[in-house]
């Protein structure tokens, strides 16, 4: 099962028509919506993170000195994001619930991704997600003042993220900007934008006009020379064991086929629990190596037992992930095993035999409770966790339940026609 480590999964409740949701769609025009399930009353993004970035994991990133990107591309970056939000606001939709987690960065394909290492970068799109009219339509806050007072504190919180003069001082004049209520008066803060990109930002090189190159050019070579090696290790520590037994569906060597025909639903399953925990393990490799990237390590370079000693560190949320995906995997098997049991009882008075569901047919329906009943949940934390699982195996049962009832009812009317 490759790739299980590389998205992030968003997963928003539906609460408005159609229409809405289309509007939305329009103008988002996000390819990573995979799911569209309003009769399970839910919207699915899977989002790679080797294409689109967000907001607040490229803070994160750069807070660490994971990622390193040039004060201009800030400034560029926010430029996209307001232009993004006027493009929004034409079309009289309201976001309401903006934040930094919601907003997403896609860079072009040809372009430079994001490293320790940076040079000039192509963004393609930015993408908004969770738009609260889609969970709930009712909320008296869906407005574009409430818009506007999100970005500013977004714009300033990336802002802060760099101890700038230039910086600090449009800062302060974007939080003199009085609350933007209209079209107009978001113009205000694009315009002050435009004129802070044409004093200080030199868009070709993607740079402050001011020294800001020559400042990075003194640590570029060893951070290149790091670089290599910390996305090696970080590799291996997305993948030091965690994951399902290979053999979670298989019984005997005659059942290869079913086997195989299983492991996409597994994958799935799998790649939507891991994500509750993926993000901890990558902030605590940000902040490990990130530390040392500041002090003599660029130049002594990474060492396997600085790599080890970090292993050690993060062990006890490795072993408490491995446990939460053995709990799944004996879901599994307890639902296997609960469709012989409740299949008996329903038929126990009856010589007529009614059809299995599949095992990748039940995969699937775990993969489709997870994602309903694990909204507003943190999987990486044992007591929703658990709680989540317990709903999950009560809708399985219930589920199979109604299968095999429907299935007895269905053979009754057949065997009452036949003797009609």
């Amino acid at each position: 099962m490759k790739g299980w480590q590389n998205y992030k999964f968003i997963c928003q409740r539906v609460k408005c028509d159609d229409r809405q949701l289309e509007q939305i769609n329009i103008l988002e025009n996000n390819p990573y919506l995979v799911d569209k399930q309003q009769e399970d009353e839910f919207i699915l993004h899977k989002i790679p993170y080797n294409e689109c970035i967000s907001l607040n994991d490229l803070m994160d990133a750069i807070k660490s000195n994971y990622v390193v990107i040039f004060k201009g591309q800030v400034i560029l970056i926010i430029q996209a994001i307001i232009q993004h939000l006027f493009k929004m606001a034409e079309k009289k939709l309201n976001h309401s619930q903006l934040n930094a987690n919601n907003i997403f960065i896609q860079l072009k394909p040809e372009s430079n991704k994001f490293t320790t290492y940076q040079s000039i970068i192509q963004i393609d799109k930015i993408y908004f997600v969770q738009y609260l009219i889609v969970s709930n339509p009712q909320n008296q806050e869906l407005s574009f003042t409430q818009d506007g007072k999100d970005i500013k504190k977004i714009i300033i919180k990336f802002l802060e993220v760099y101890q700038d003069n230039n910086f600090t001082k449009i800062i302060e004049e974007i939080k003199n900007i009085r609350d933007i209520n209209d079209l107009k008066q978001f113009k205000q803060l694009n315009d002050l934008l435009d004129l802070f990109i044409n004093e200080h930002i030199d868009i070709n090189n993607q740079i402050m006009k001011a020294n800001e190159l020559e400042n990075y050019n003194k640590i570029n070579k060893q951070r290149y020379l790091c670089e290599k090696e910390l996305l090696i290790y970080l590799e291996e520590v997305l993948k030091h064991k965690i994951k399902f037994e290979d053999n979670v569906c298989i019984e005997n060597g005659s059942q290869m086929q079913e086997q195989s025909d299983n492991l996409e639903g597994l994958e799935y399953l799998q790649q939507y629990i891991l994500f509750h925990f993926q993000p901890n393990f990558v902030k605590q490799f940000q902040n490990y190596y990130g530390d040392k990237l500041q002090n003599t390590y660029l130049i002594r370079g990474i060492t396997k037992q600085s790599y080890n000693e970090f292993l050690t560190q993060i062990e006890p949320d490795r072993i408490r992930a491995n446990a939460s995906f053995d709990s799944v995997m004996k879901m599994i098997k307890n639902c296997f095993s609960s469709q012989d049991q409740i299949k008996q009882e329903i038929l126990k008075d009856y010589k007529f035999d009614v059809e299995d569901l599949s095992k990748k047919e039940i995969v699937e329906l775990l993969y489709k409770f997870y994602i309903k009943h694990s909204l507003g949940y943190d999987l990486a934390k044992l007591e929703q966790f658990e709680e989540v699982n317990s709903k999950v195996l009560n809708d399985i049962q219930q589920h199979l339940q109604e299968h095999y009832d429907m299935g007895r009812t269905y053979k009754i009317l057949e065997l009452i026609n036949e003797l009609i």
